[in-house]
């Protein structure tokens, strides 16, 4: 029994964390809801590689903004609970800031890319692509 207990223990932590923090993810800055992840059939590893690159995605995009900046992302970020959404809310961002954010970005869509195997990826261009056009008929 006592075998089980470090496998257990990293399934459990990786649901907790999947069910604490929403899955989210740009992509040519398209916003990706946790829905997209949930069509990827990804594995409890994947799961919790990917959650661990948006959390890190997350205090480096948090460590960008001034403490005014900081604190309009969070709120934005609690109400909508959409990265993008909570980004584009935050005042006056600077061109340096606009640049570090791209990088950033820019970043954690290849650092996903890698987690993912070539099938779930392309399935993953395709919903984002998906989502975008929605997006744009919507306007």
């Amino acid at each position: 029994m006592n075998r089980f207990l470090p496998t257990g223990l990293v399934a459990l932590a990786a649901a907790a964390a999947i069910a604490v923090v929403p899955v989210m993810t740009s992509s040519a800055n398209a916003q990706a809801r946790p829905e997209i992840f949930a069509e990827l059939d990804l594995t409890a590893d994947q799961q919790a590689q990917i959650q661990t690159i948006l959390a890190d995605r997350r205090e480096e995009v948090e460590s960008i903004f001034t403490d005014e900046q900081r604190s309009q992302f969070r709120e934005a970020y609690e109400e909508s609970q959409d990265f993008r959404a909570a980004t584009a809310a935050v005042d006056d961002l600077t061109d340096e800031q606009k640049a570090d954010y791209r990088a950033v970005a820019q970043a954690s869509r290849d650092e996903i890319s890698a987690v993912l195997t070539e099938e779930q990826l392309e399935e993953f261009r395709s919903l984002v692509q998906e989502r975008r056009n929605n997006r744009r008929n919507n306007r």
